[in-house]
């Protein structure tokens, strides 16, 4: 028979982070896909507060979404 493997399930988290001197802090984290299934790659925009990722379901294709570091709304790009 065939085997698939399904890519394991992952969120994203995400901190506010404060640099003092040579001290870096984080706090209020938040998980922004608490989702079954695959959630990866995450990547800011340097000109907006946004944070581009991938996500998949099922393990066979993965989208693009966004999410809005302001508003916390998600929106799927592709």
């Amino acid at each position: 028979g065939i085997a698939a493997n399904a890519q394991p399930g992952t969120d994203i988290h995400v901190f506010d982070l404060v640099s003092n001197k040579d001290q870096i802090t984080l706090s209020g984290g938040k998980n922004i896909t608490k989702r079954k299934g695959y959630d990866n790659q995450p990547s800011f925009d340097p000109a907006k507060n946004v944070l581009y990722y991938v996500a998949s379901d099922s393990g066979q294709m993965t989208d693009i979404f966004v999410f809005d570091l302001e508003n916390g709304q998600r929106q799927q790009l592709t």
